[in-house]
């Protein structure tokens, strides 16, 4: 295996800025042949270490600054261990050339960067968003990715980083691997090969019963502050969505695209955004309260992240100490229907779930919630 027979250090510009910082470069040496490779980071010259090659102080900033470097060092490693597998000769014009544009029929990031920009013009823009931001992820956890790194160990490894420092839950890493792998499926479609086929990649998607609901009572004390004199006229308008959600299960998505000729004869009709399944709920007494029959369903256009702030706010000033955001309500319809008494074939329909595994999640925390209150019979024989 060829080694690279050259040396790299990063040091300082000797120019100073106005507020006492200098840009930070790698200098590569090779048969006496000096190069500079910018690394794009400004530090106080006070603070920088030559001997650690790092920042020193303890405050969030240096942390920051020093996990920016430990970056952009593994990006330098990453193109140097690609060479080293390829059996070629790496000199430092090709690792400069290589650090500076990475090319996308080498590096997953790029290849993953360039793709889901075209892939925009045929998903639905849910879809596009959360490929984008799986892409942000990746880049977060290593700016580049040469494909003959990616084998069954850099998944796992993945995987970790998600779990430990992204503190992601299970699912949203599932979504992660499953993009990953959408990826890779592409590349190897255009004769690019990672170190592991896309296929032999298992997922591990976990069907989580941690989902965050509203009881009957916390139902009761936001539909309490729905009606007071005292609410806002906005947090009325994002209440008028919540609650309807929380008495039919949609999703926010297809619930702001709701109009008036998707409301027939007491029922709404609509395909999904998220699964392009065609569905239909007859909307009950208490759904009802929250919509429009005639005219515009809602009287707002808010977008997605200011509800979900002002839900805060509204979780806040009714004290509930549940982190509400508007997926909540489609927990408290599954929760609060199989509670009184709903059938799981008929919510798995309302859901519009394609596994009944999915809505079983629902029936394990009602399950549990049953097992718990049986102890409050425990009260009627103790003796005080």
């Amino acid at each position: 295996m060829i080694q690279n027979n050259y040396s790299k250090k990063i040091v300082l510009n000797p120019y100073q800025k106005d507020n006492g910082t200098s840009v930070l470069y790698l200098r590569l040496i090779q048969n006496r042949k000096v190069k500079y490779l910018k690394l794009g980071v400004s530090v106080d010259r006070d603070k920088f270490d030559p001997n650690m090659q790092r920042v020193k102080g303890k405050n969030q900033i240096t942390k920051d600054t020093n996990l920016v470097i430990d970056k952009l060092m593994a990006d330098i490693n990453s193109i140097e261990l690609k060479y080293r597998l390829e059996n070629k000769e790496l000199n430092i014009e090709k690792l400069i050339e290589e650090f500076s544009n990475p090319h996308p029929n080498k590096d997953f990031i790029a290849f993953y960067e360039k793709e889901v920009e075209i892939q925009k013009k045929a998903v639905k823009l849910s879809t596009y968003k959360q490929q984008k931001s799986s892409l942000n992820k990746l880049k977060r956890y290593k700016g580049r990715i040469a494909f003959s790194e990616i084998d069954l160990n850099f998944i796992n490894d993945l995987r970790c980083h998600c779990k430990t420092v992204e503190k992601n839950n299970d699912n949203t890493i599932s979504t992660l691997i499953k993009n990953v792998k959408k990826y890779l499926t592409l590349a190897e479609k255009k004769g690019l090969r990672a170190a592991v086929k896309a296929n032999d990649i298992k997922m591990r998607r976990q069907l989580s019963e941690n989902r965050t609901f509203l009881s009957s009572d916390e139902l009761k004390t936001i539909f309490s502050y729905y009606e007071s004199e005292f609410i806002t006229g906005t947090h009325k308008l994002v209440l008028n969505r919540f609650l309807f959600s929380c008495f039919t299960g949609i999703r926010l998505s297809d619930n702001l695209s709701l109009n008036q000729n998707q409301i027939i004869e007491e029922s709404i009709l609509f395909t999904s955004a998220k699964t392009g399944k065609f569905q239909r709920i007859k909307l009950s007494k208490s759904a009802q309260q929250f919509i429009s029959l005639e005219g515009p369903p809602f009287a707002d256009n808010f977008a997605p992240q200011y509800i979900n702030r002002e839900l805060k706010e509204i979780a806040k000033i009714c004290g509930i100490t549940k982190k509400l955001t508007f997926h909540v309500s489609r927990h408290t319809f599954a929760t609060n229907f199989l509670i009184n008494g709903g059938n799981v074939v008929n919510l798995k329909k309302l859901l519009a779930h394609s596994n009944i595994r999915e809505t079983m999640v629902y029936v394990h925390i009602v399950e549990s919630i049953v097992d718990t209150e049986i102890n409050l019979l425990d009260s009627i024989l103790t003796l005080e």
